[in-house]
């Protein structure tokens, strides 16, 4: 299983980062849904302003999502 972190440009992924690297996981970094593989854990960092990561969101196609 792979582990993707979603860049939506509205976030701190810095921290996520450096837990991963912490835990000595293997990560990406994905902007777009058609990055995303089949078998990834999808972690989305928080955001204060859901309005503007929810849009940032959509552009990357992550609406996609089911």
């Amino acid at each position: 299983m792979s582990t993707a972190i979603i860049d939506y440009g509205a976030s701190n992924i810095l921290s996520v980062i450096r837990a991963l690297k912490y835990l000595r996981k293997q990560y990406c970094v994905i902007s777009e849904y058609s990055k995303l593989k089949d078998d990834s854990l999808l972690i989305i960092p928080g955001v204060g302003n859901f309005s503007s990561a929810s849009k940032n969101l959509y552009k990357g196609g992550f609406n996609k999502l089911k």
